[in-house]
């Protein structure tokens, strides 16, 4: 039963920890002027590639690897609709 009670702990943690970054990212994207907004989505879309390079080769679950893809579209949904308004 610890077992269990550890692993919703965690669970959590790593829950409230998305949910900062989520709102620190869709902040940072607010206020970012233009010029480093079409930066951002250049650098962001090769990290993005070298990430999914690295978990071809990782251990990790299928479920991870759709969360990764889930939030990366989000966030590059985010990214275009803000260039769309400044440009």
């Amino acid at each position: 039963m610890k077992t269990l009670e550890n692993a919703i702990e965690h669970i959590c943690d790593l829950k409230g920890s998305v949910i900062a970054m989520t709102t620190f990212t869709q902040a940072l994207l607010k206020v970012l002027p233009p010029d480093a907004l079409k930066a951002l989505a250049g650098e962001y879309d090769a990290q993005v590639e070298a990430m999914r390079v690295h978990l071809l080769n990782a251990k990790i679950s299928e479920k991870s690897v759709n969360a990764f893809e889930r939030d990366v579209r989000g966030v590059s949904a985010t990214i275009q609709a803000r260039l769309a308004l400044l440009f």
